[in-house]
């Protein structure tokens, strides 16, 4: 039997291949456009290929941090079709390991993988700035921008990066958790089989969950406010024990159910 350790491995290995390359492309475009819009820089006062030097690094950060957002929201996208593409492979039954340990291994290799590509998203954003901001002498700027880190303090920093895996994780749980309990209940009804079938459960089971949500707002109204309050309230005022327990519960429960749906009803299919 293989271990998870060994296709946690293999799987991370193929996933966290395609995001880089994804990286890599955003780079490469970022270079070459931070570089065209440097050229009106030469025109400044001043030392031109310092000018150049500065101009250039802020309109890396700058083109890095629009475009890194893009790819992180179309990695998502990517690493979720790789779950789902796993999870309805036939091929990937075959493996000899038990459904728990190739759903497990297929889940936390695309998180931790898309963990990566956020992390280096963020290095190659701020790197550029504070190199900026340390050429140009401005290093009063680059102290406030860790001072104000520090103020949030690290717990709180702890907490922010916990409550991001788990609505990253709730993302891929929930998609398959649509997809195992879709395919289900087509494959128990055979007259209401096909891809229009298929379309129309799975909206069913959308607003299932959703007027379950509604029901049980206490729980869900928290995880869906943090990704704004964030944004908009800053992270130093954030409350974030509650939420953090919910989706620790949304988690475990959903998570509990992909694997019984994949472990006793969920069928895969051949050449997916």
């Amino acid at each position: 039997m293989i271990s998870f350790r060994q296709l946690f491995g293999e799987l991370f290995k193929n996933k966290s291949k395609k995001l880089l390359q994804v990286i890599a492309i955003q780079l490469v475009a970022a270079v070459i456009l931070a570089g065209v819009m440097t050229f009106k820089a030469i025109a400044l006062p001043g030392n031109p290929y310092m000018n150049m030097i500065r101009s250039f690094l802020l309109n890396l950060a700058r083109v890095v941090a629009w475009t890194g957002f893009i790819a992180v929201l179309g990695s998502l996208f990517t690493t979720i079709s790789d779950v789902e593409k796993i999870n309805h492979s036939q091929t990937w039954r075959l493996v000899p390991a038990t459904e728990n340990t190739i759903y497990l291994s297929n889940i936390i290799s695309s998180l931790v993988s898309f963990v990566i590509l956020v992390l280096l998203e963020f290095l190659c954003g701020i790197g550029p700035m504070l190199l900026h901001y340390s050429i140009s002498g401005q290093w009063s700027m680059v102290m406030d921008f860790f001072n104000d880190m520090a103020k949030i303090g690290w717990f709180k920093w702890c907490q922010i990066v916990v409550v991001l895996l788990l609505i990253t994780l709730a993302v891929y749980l929930t998609v398959s958790f649509l997809n195992f309990s879709s395919q289900t209940i087509v494959d128990f009804l055979p007259n209401f089989s096909g891809k229009l079938g298929l379309k129309v459960t799975r909206f069913i089971i959308f607003l299932l969950v959703y007027w379950l949500s509604v029901g049980a707002a206490n729980i869900v109204l928290p995880i869906l406010k943090l990704p704004f309050q964030l944004m908009f309230l800053g992270a130093a005022r954030l409350q974030l024990l509650g939420g953090i327990t919910a989706l620790v519960i949304f988690n475990l429960f959903v998570g509990a159910i992909d694997l019984f749906l994949i472990n006793k009803t969920f069928e895969a299919k051949a050449n997916k």
